[in-house]
């Protein structure tokens, strides 16, 4: 149980990684770019986005420095009202508190956030908070809500074409989670797909993940070949990068699958390495998996003195490991509580306000008709003309706006809030109720003289 839990940790650490960020180095030419540019502008609102921006820079390789940038601009952020610097602070802090281990803090956040990117109609930033929220369940082991939660924000990533996204919603989420559901021919399709977007974008990072993951599949499957030759893939895709955790990562796996083919020796060298790897970036689940193998490979090949001394090196990891497992128990417990609350509360105001919409909407449309029918009836009656043209013009406008309430959100994510392309979306539907207008008006001038 507790090798499964690591295995899901880790997991979920790296998904994050992959849904925060293309990369977890900090880019130093960008950062000094930022600081900059920050010196140098007087603008509050681009202030924020660039403490925003540094923060995010920070965030998975020194998470409190991060944190305290995104908070710098959480406060400028509500000082001039700036809302989307708010929501983007919101989800800065969520991910320090995450590669802290505050999972309570975390969803706290992103709870905070998502309501602004509602407000704002911000498809983009919803969709990376829903991913966000969906790596939350993962790290509680809730695969249900997990899967959930990553079609939601797979659906919107795919209407704004961040391909980027879809492609770690697809790999990291959805594949890792039909994975631990042993599910593994839906696993294979995300992960195969999320391959081919990530070779057209050309996302080393990602690919060497995919790679990673596909092996893994293979692996399950029993087809060593398959496996072997992914698993090189990611490792040398890691190279490139200088990724020590897929480095480490991919040189196990390839070790494993020596050993499942009893090649003790070849896998024996591969341990190495992978411990040698993992010491260098201490990398401390991945040295007391190093240290498992490497007991177990010694005893096959009859070195018990090896197989001893690696065997309490694996039990010293363990005891440090487990110190930080049980803390994270009760963090995540907690976390688990708060957020199935806070979820409930916010689901309970969707549908109130929900239920409110509809009501409105319900009034618009009848007293609408109203007006129509009380034209139509008005033409029936010695009452002027120019009155009842009124009534009826006044009537088509209250309806387009109607219309332009109704189709606003599906206007702006084809638009992508465009102001040229929404202004020629909205004259296209005043050409269509023109037409109407001049039938309905040709109409009770003919009444009107009969």
């Amino acid at each position: 149980m507790k090798n499964c839990y690591y295995c899901r940790l880790i997991g979920c650490l790296f998904c994050f990684f992959g849904i925060f960020f293309t990369t977890v180095a900090q880019n130093q030419t960008v950062l000094d770019s930022l600081f900059e540019q920050l010196q140098m502008t007087k603008e509050p609102t681009t202030k924020i986005d660039l403490l925003n921006a540094i923060a995010g820079e920070y965030i998975a390789s020194q998470p409190l420095l991060g944190a305290n940038y995104a908070q710098q601009a959480l406060t400028e952020g509500e000082k001039y009202t700036y809302q989307c610097g708010i929501a983007d602070a919101y989800k800065q802090l969520a991910g320090s508190c995450y590669f802290q281990g505050n999972m309570l803090k975390n969803s706290e956040y992103l709870i905070k956030a998502l309501p602004i990117y509602e407000k704002l109609k911000d498809t983009a930033n919803i969709a990376k908070v829903l991913g966000y929220l969906g790596s939350v369940y993962e790290a509680q082991g809730n695969t249900d809500k997990q899967i959930e939660y990553f079609y939601k924000a797979l659906r919107l990533a795919r209407l704004v074409k961040d391909q980027k996204f879809v492609a770690t919603l697809l790999s990291n989420g959805l594949g890792n989670a039909y994975k631990t559901r042993n599910q593994m021919d839906s696993a294979l399709l995300c992960q195969v797909e999320a391959l081919k977007i990530r070779e057209k974008i050309q996302d080393t990072w990602g690919l060497a993940n995919s790679f990673l993951y596909i092996g893994q599949i293979y692996w399950s499957q029993k087809d060593y070949v398959l496996a072997e030759n992914y698993f090189q893939k990611s490792l040398e895709m890691s190279q490139q990068i200088n990724d020590q955790y897929g480095l480490c990562v991919a040189t196990l796996h390839k070790g494993n699958l020596q050993l499942e083919q009893n090649h003790s020796k070849k896998a024996l060298v591969l341990y190495l390495q992978s411990l040698k790897i993992a010491e260098n970036a201490q990398l401390k689940p991945q040295i007391k998996e190093c240290c498992e193998k490497l007991a177990q490979t010694f005893t096959t090949l009859k070195q018990f003195e090896d197989a001893y001394q690696y065997l309490r090196w694996a039990v010293r990891m363990n005891d440090t490991l487990n110190n930080q497992e049980n803390k994270k128990k009760i963090a995540e417990m907690q976390a688990s509580f708060e957020m199935q609350q806070r979820q409930r509360q916010i689901e309970q105001q969707n549908a109130s306000k929900e239920r409110q919409n509809n009501i409105q909407y319900s009034g618009i449309l009848l007293f609408t008709m109203l007006l129509f029918s009380c034209a139509f009836i008005f033409g029936k009656f010695q009452i002027a003309d120019t009155w009842v043209e009124k009534l009826l013009f006044f009537s088509f406008l209250l309806l387009f706006e109607f219309i332009i309430i109704l189709t606003d959100p599906y206007i702006d994510i084809l638009t992508k809030k465009e102001p040229l392309l929404t202004l020629l979306a909205n004259a296209c539907l005043a050409v269509l109720i023109v037409p109407l207008h001049q039938f309905l008006e040709n109409k009770l001038r003919h009444k009107w003289l009969n």
